[in-house]
């Protein structure tokens, strides 16, 4: 399984631990992304140190809601909610110890710069978690 795979695996399994009230995909998953959900993706960058096989990678994880739901009596209120979990879940100092322990032959050296997004669209809500996480492809620990 690819590094890339292995993060968004990772990511996805700390949330769904967290027992989210939203359905969490991966990445660019086949399958449709009903709102409110919640997508982890992770973009490969640069290996560092050279030659170690540790990879830093862009990961983003995307709160998404619609303010047009018929069964939502407060649409912003669920949104803010979700995000609070998604925060709880993700903004904690053990979370490289968390996302180590997710996947096998897998390992997340350090997390930096932490910080939320938000994209309102019309009609739907739409909050980011994005930060930076170095991994390597084999367990560490």
């Amino acid at each position: 399984m690819s590094l890339k795979a292995k993060v968004e695996q990772a990511l996805a399994a700390v949330l769904d631990a967290a027992d989210l009230s939203a359905d969490v995909f991966l990445g660019f998953d086949s399958d449709e992304q009903t709102r409110p959900c919640v997508a982890c993706v992770a973009e490969q960058g640069d290996e560092h140190p050279g030659d170690s096989g540790n990879y830093w990678f862009q990961c983003r994880v995307t709160v998404k809601s619609n303010a047009d739901r018929q069964d939502a009596e407060d649409p912003a209120a669920d949104h803010a909610a979700r995000v609070a979990e998604v925060d709880a879940a993700l903004n904690i100092a053990e979370l490289p110890a968390e996302l180590s322990d997710a996947v096998e032959d897998f390992h997340c050296l350090g997390v930096r710069g932490r910080k939320w997004a938000a994209d309102p669209q019309g009609r739907s809500f739409t909050d980011t978690y994005l930060f930076e996480g170095s991994f390597a492809n084999r367990d560490l620990s």
